[in-house]
């Protein structure tokens, strides 16, 4: 209902709160009282929380019970607390803390125990438009979708229309399984319980013609795949003639009368529907999913999908008290990959997660379309359950701190499974074993990227030990998105897989028209159908950082477990670097992340630079050879980006990948200097409210630090015959020239990359240095004049002298 104050202007703080009328079965809001808590930043129409709590299972879910004749006025009608639940006032300020303390523009919540539901709205559908969350705004369920979809599925196996364990080409010869007889054995059970080897996506999200092929056999193992559930519904709608969208319509969303729940988009529901937004805030566009696809364009409310839950999850209407047994039952064991092994309290049902906590079995499921995030965790012993929807990247690192709202401090065995939340287990906290000089150097400059709405982090590691093994971690370090920079990852993976005779760098692929990613890359601008060979894929994916080349890439290594497996190979914890989804293209992959921290980064960077300086016959059995790591390196030194560290440090002697979006700035590589050699990696986040262009307002501050770090280097560096103390600047450190040309060392056949600001005049982006070539001190002159002439032998240098 709407309050009087919104008739005119609105309140520019304050917490709404509802007044309701309630005969004990139903209630009725009568009004609004407003409360003095401070509104969203850069709202106006409604505060940062919207909550209307009342007993609301009797209007929507029609429970039944006996009604009071009595009618009588409350404020806040809460529902009687499960055990460990908090007072309702504590829960509210609790969610209110967990989406604060994200950046979090808006959610729903929706906490059911037995025949009462507590409804919590909080902040705006966009930030943009100020317009508030409301109990009937539309969110994207995401993954959650899934288990619509198998519900609809099992009730199928019910009425006799499909079998579980039947292969589905025996039903429906989908051209998209016609040329691998392994996918021609994948059955309906395989998709449920994600055994179909099928990767999540095999091309384009919603791609009806990339043809599955299993990466693993059938029914064998874990894989999970949003493509699996989309050709389990096209064996569906070739057997019942009508669009799965009109399905779940018809024998779904109406007998439950969920009367704000689509598969598909409507133009109508417009004005309610929330758009996504990235950390900073930023909304997107909004989504319009013009075809249905059960794996992850539901559209629905927080108190819609409560309602699902108790009628078909929890109590089982419409399937046979068997089948709604099984479909809660293990069916496979969610093994995701080599960094996520078995969890005893973890297994996966038909179509559902499944968890055994402290409370009994629980059921849940998580959805990820980018900057649209949801989560349900129900108990069916209890009679319980809870849904989150979010509207923003960040949402799901709440969950922790939602469901303990509820739950109390107990294990979340399923949040630790998924990854990316808060709290999970906490990211390395990287050591720094001190270089004062360096911190002098770079603390100031941190420091200003931070007045400027940009928090920097900065991971520093002698690898030649000449600095006696010094690190310095600086500036933020907990987690943020990767970026391009997790391509190293991948580089690393299909490297392994060709010492280990899976794949050649000189095998052929072809890249389909659906394969076709927008973002950065050169591939996207060729004529497709086309064939790559893997070795040119990896080029370019490190050198142009091509998207296209990148996601063809992560189907040919067969998926984000191998590459997850690669980074636990490198001793790098899951919490501190995980690759969970593809590039972007003109669609958000709907499941998976991208995170690092510094130090996550900084280790896997170690382990390629050890890789190459020790024997062959001592690493041919462990993490990359000596060959393989030089090949990576090869790559990072004709890196072609030159915006950021590129644009102070030569690049001869450095070799590095860089990683932009909206909302960071990355650069991570290694400088190879020779004798000197040490991890330089800087990291740029946007701060909550920042508004501005990240890269233009970043790059300055990471120039800086290379700036800053180089000139350490050469002012550190021994002089011949000379013993040196490190740490000790022989000489002061020495102005440098912006607008310099590109040093000589820059490996054969690769010029400066269209991005390299030399490219446009020859001017440099402010780096923050004064002075001229006239100003160059003569000794810094000299040494340079000397790294230069070592930089074209500066792996085999490294080698001669690390080799063991």
């Amino acid at each position: 209902m709407r309050s009087p104050y919104l008739r005119g202007a609105p309140p520019a703080v304050g917490r709404w709160v509802a007044v309701a009328r309630s005969d004990g079965n139903s209630a009725e809001i009568q009004g609004w009282l407003i409360s003095s808590v401070p509104a969203f930043p850069g709202t106006t129409a409604c505060d940062r929380r919207n909550k209307t709590t009342v007993s609301k299972s009797k209007i929507r879910l029609r429970a039944g019970g006996a009604s009071s004749a009595a009618m009588m006025a409350v404020v806040l009608a809460i529902a009687p607390a499960s055990a460990a639940t908090a007072a309702p006032g504590d829960v509210e300020d609790t969610i209110a803390a967990a989406l604060d303390a994200r950046g979090i523009p808006g959610a729903q919540v929706v906490h059911r125990v037995g025949t009462t539901t507590e409804s919590y709205t909080f902040g705006v559908q966009s930030t943009a438009t100020g317009v508030p969350v409301a109990e009937d705004t539309l969110f994207q369920a995401a993954s959650l979708s899934k288990v619509v979809g198998a519900y609809e599925f099992l009730k199928r196996v019910d009425a006799g229309q499909i079998d579980l364990d039947t292969p589905l080409w025996d039903y429906y010869p989908s051209p998209r399984i016609a040329d691998s007889a392994a996918a021609q054995t994948v059955t309906a059970r395989m998709v449920l319980n994600h055994t179909t080897g099928f990767p999540n996506w095999a091309g384009a999200v919603n791609s009806e013609t990339t043809l599955l092929v299993p990466g693993t056999t059938p029914g064998t193992s874990f894989s999970y795949s949003g493509d699996g559930f989309f050709l389990l519904q096209s064996v569906i709608e070739h057997l019942d003639g009508r669009p799965f969208d009109q399905i779940l319509h018809d024998e779904v969303f109406v007998p439950f009368g969920m009367t704000n729940t689509t598969l598909s988009y409507r133009a109508a529901d417009a004005p309610r529907t929330i758009v996504g937004h990235d950390a900073s805030g930023t909304p997107g566009a909004m989504s319009t999913y013009t075809r249905g696809n059960t794996a992850y364009t539901l559209q629905t409310t927080g108190l819609d999908y409560t309602t699902f839950l108790q009628r078909a999850v929890i109590n089982g209407e419409g399937l046979s008290p068997a089948l709604h047994e099984e479909w809660l039952a293990p069916s496979s064991d969610a093994v995701r990959d080599a960094a996520n092994p078995a969890n005893p309290f973890i297994d996966w049902g038909l179509g559902i997660g499944l968890e055994d906590s402290e409370l009994g079995q629980g059921v849940w499921h998580w959805g990820d379309n980018g900057s649209r995030k949801a989560f349900f965790l129900a108990f069916p012993d209890r009679d319980e359950s809870v849904v989150m929807f979010w509207n923003s990247s960040e949402g799901q690192r709440s969950a922790g701190d939602i469901l303990r709202a509820f739950y109390g401090d107990i294990t979340f065995s399923a949040l630790t499974w998924v990854g990316g939340y808060d709290p999970t287990p906490a990211p390395s906290v990287p050591v720094s074993t001190g270089w004062p000089e360096l911190e002098a150097a770079i603390t100031p400059i941190i420091d200003e990227a931070t007045a400027a709405g940009v928090d920097l982090g900065v991971a520093i590691e002698d690898l030649s030990g000449y600095y006696d093994g010094r690190s310095l971690f600086a500036g933020k370090q907990d987690r943020s998105t990767t970026a391009s920079t997790i391509k190293m990852a991948l580089a690393v993976t299909v490297m392994q897989q060709v010492e280990a005779g899976m794949l050649t760098l000189d095998d052929i692929r072809t890249i389909l028209p659906e394969e076709r990613y927008e973002g950065s890359g050169i591939l996207k601008d060729g004529t497709f159908p086309q064939d790559v060979s893997i070795g040119r894929m990896l080029d370019l994916m490190i050198t142009v950082s091509d998207n296209t080349a990148t996601n063809k890439l992560v189907d040919v290594v067969g998926g984000f477990g191998p590459i997850n497996a690669t980074i636990e190979s490198a001793g790098v914890p899951r919490t501190d670097l995980h690759f969970g989804r593809k590039m972007f293209g003109g669609i958000v992959p709907p499941d998976g992340d991208l995170w690092l921290t510094p130090s996550g980064m900084n280790e896997l960077l170690t382990r390629i630079y050890e890789a190459a300086n020790t024997s062959p016959t001592a690493r041919a059995t462990s993490f990359l050879s000596a060959a393989s790591a030089e090949h990576i390196i090869d790559l990072m030194l004709a890196q072609q980006v030159k915006t950021k560290l590129g644009a102070t440090v030569p690049a001869g002697i450095l070799a590095h990948k860089t990683g932009e979006n909206a909302e960071v700035s990355h650069d991570v590589g290694m400088v190879l200097l020779p004798g000197q050699e040490i991890t330089l990696s800087v990291f740029s986040t946007v701060r909550p409210g920042f508004t501005g262009d990240v890269q233009a307002v970043a790059n300055p501050f990471l120039q800086r630090i290379g700036t800053a770090v180089h000139d350490y280097l050469l002012a550190t560096a021994p002089t011949a015959g000379t013993p040196t103390t490190p740490g000790t600047p022989t000489t002061p450190a020495t102005p440098g020239t912006p607008g310099a040309p590109a040093a000589p060392g820059d490996p054969a056949g690769i010029a400066a990359g269209s991005g390299d600001p030399r490219n446009a005049g020859g001017a440099l982006a402010n780096s923050g240095r004064d002075g001229s070539v006239d100003q160059l001190a003569l000794t810094a002159g000299i040494a340079m004049l000397a790294m230069l002439a070592g930089a074209a032998a500066v792996l085999r240098a490294r080698r001669r002298r690390a080799r063991v």
